[in-house]
C-alpha cells in the first residue's frame, strides 16, 4: 500500500487520536503485484487512529484493475479488529465493463468483490451476441428500479 497526500495533520493528544487529510489523499494498493490493483482517491479524509476507521469525503473514487469504478461523496472504511469493510449511506455509482449500478447505501469488502447496494437503480448493458448465434453483436439496455 502506498499513501500520498499534500498534507497530513495528526492529533495524538485527543482521544481518539486522529489524522486529517484536508487536501485529500490517494491510496494505491498492489496486493503482491507490480502494477496497482486498486486506487482510492478523495478530496478529504479523516482517520480515527485508535479504532482504525477511515472516513473519506468529497469526490470519493475507487478504481480497480478489473475496470470497476465506484463513485460516492462519503465512504467509511472499517479496518478495526481485522475487519475490511467499506460502506456508505449516500448515493453510490458503480461502473464496470458491462454495467452501471446506482443506489443509495452500499456495503462491501475493500476489493469490491462482495458488494451489496441498497435502494438500487440499475442500468445494465447485456451482450446478446450468444443468443443471436453468429449474427452481428446486439446490445440491449435494461433499466430497473427496486
Amino acid at each position: 500500500m502506498q499513501l500520498s497526500a499534500p498534507i497530513m495533520e495528526t492529533y495524538t493528544d485527543d482521544k481518539p487520536s486522529y489524522s486529517i487529510f484536508k487536501e485529500g489523499l490517494e491510496v494505491t494498493f498492489y496486493n503482491g503485484k507490480e502494477s496497482p490493483s486498486t486506487v482510492v482517491r478523495s478530496n478529504y479524509a479523516y482517520l480515527d487512529n485508535d479504532n482504525n476507521i477511515w472516513e473519506l469525503r468529497d469526490s470519493v473514487v475507487i478504481s480497480t484493475d478489473n475496470g470497476t469504478r465506484l463513485e460516492t461523496e462519503q465512504l467509511f472504511w472499517d479496518q478495526s479488529n481485522g475487519k475490511d469493510k467499506i460502506y456508505t449511506d449516500r448515493f453510490v455509482k458503480i461502473t464496470s465493463e458491462d454495467q452501471i449500478i446506482m443506489g443509495n447505501g452500499f456495503e462491501s469488502d475493500s476489493k469490491l468483490t462482495k458488494r451489496r447496494i441498497k435502494k438500487v437503480t440499475a442500468t445494465l448493458y447485456v451482450d446478446m451476441s450468444e443468443q443471436n448465434m453468429g449474427e452481428e453483436t446486439n446490445t440491449s439496455l435494461l433499466e430497473a428500479t427496486y
